[in-house]
């Protein structure tokens, strides 16, 4: 999908938000997908899940497939490895802390999204909501 330039000002706008695969975050992210809508919000609106496994992420996009993508083309999902394992220095995982998923689901974006391209888009706008 080709991220098109608000035609106010010429700018491209990504509007990010992290969740995690569990189906309470669907009717969450089901509001946000809508607000944008009714709130015509200029460019893209992207949910980055971390931490789905296969056969979760798989249901998801489904479920996005099913009822999101239809709204808008603008509209992304965006499935991330799990990043809040805590490793000791012998590299054991040794506990969970959920809130690494937010910054390392966005960074994972940045780097992999197809439709985002961080070397020539120097100049858009990354809004992350929380």
């Amino acid at each position: 999908v080709k991220l098109e330039f608000d035609a106010r000002d010429q700018t491209r706008y990504h509007l990010i938000f992290s969740t995690d695969c569990s189906p309470y975050q669907h009717w969450q992210s089901y509001l946000v997908y809508f607000t944008a809508m009714q709130v015509q919000q200029p460019g893209h609106v992207t949910r980055i899940a971390s931490g789905c496994s296969t056969a979760d992420g798989k249901k998801m996009q489904q479920w996005f497939d099913d009822r999101i993508a239809g709204l808008s083309h603008r509209f992304h999902l965006h499935l991330t490895p799990h990043f809040s394992g805590v490793k000791n220095d012998k590299g054991e995982e040794i506990g969970d802390y959920k809130f690494f998923n937010k910054p390392f689901g966005l960074k994972h974006w940045m780097e992999e999204a197809a439709n985002f391209d961080i070397k020539t888009m120097e100049d858009d706008v990354v809004i992350l909501i929380d």
